[in-house]
């Protein structure tokens, strides 16, 4: 699912989706309890062992960072890599998907004051604790969509044997389309029964 509240960024994916641009490249760098990122156009057919990582379409994404969705790193959101610029503006085609681990209080406290220097909320602190992210990404990166079904693959591919930088030893391509809008209102139909199913549970 993309986010509306980052236009730019989805507009540009969706983009790229629709050319195919997707279809072909690797899960470049993944990195277990952490995240897996790709969308380097350099990866499609690349050898093994060569340095992934640096490829690009010649253009950035200005940082959309001012909606709460696109500041919190829970597990499964998607999100735009990024060089050391000071605007922190986004590469134009590699992504990273969040897949993180779960965090006590304590940790929570610490990340707080030695590398975040703000507050987590109350609500995303919950959903670090019971199921997981990298919330020291939190204000430094864009995340522009989160993942709304298969979870379990991304800990799949977050679980592969990799090697020099972090690259996978098995070429892990893939292929990126974009959902019908039919095939949209069933999704969202299942997961607003799922939701009230949830919160039917949690009221008993």
């Amino acid at each position: 699912m993309l986010y509306n509240k980052t236009p730019l960024h989805r507009d540009n994916f969706v983009k790229l989706v629709k050319s195919g641009f997707y279809n072909g490249t690797l899960f470049h760098r993944v990195i277990n309890t952490f995240m897996i990122q790709g969308g380097d156009p350099d990866s499609k057919n690349a050898a093994p062992n060569i340095e992934l990582g640096n490829g690009d379409v010649g253009y950035t994404i200005p940082a959309e960072l001012s909606d709460s969705l696109s500041l919190f790193h829970k597990k499964g959101v998607l999100g735009a890599a990024r060089d050391d610029n000071p605007q922190m503006a986004s590469s134009g085609c590699q992504f990273y998907i969040v897949q993180g681990k779960k965090f006590t209080d304590p940790q929570l406290d610490t990340l707080e004051r030695k590398r975040m220097h703000f507050k987590i909320p109350q609500w995303q602190r919950d959903i670090y604790k019971n199921i997981g992210g990298s919330p020291h990404l939190d204000r430094k990166y864009t995340v522009y969509g989160e993942v709304v079904r298969g979870l379990s693959l991304v800990d799949s591919v977050a679980a592969v044997k990799t090697g020099t930088n972090d690259r996978p030893l098995t070429n892990i391509g893939m292929t990126v389309t974009l959902l019908k809008r039919r095939e949209v209102r069933k999704l969202e139909k299942q997961l607003r029964k799922e939701e009230e199913y949830n919160s039917s549970i949690l009221q008993k």
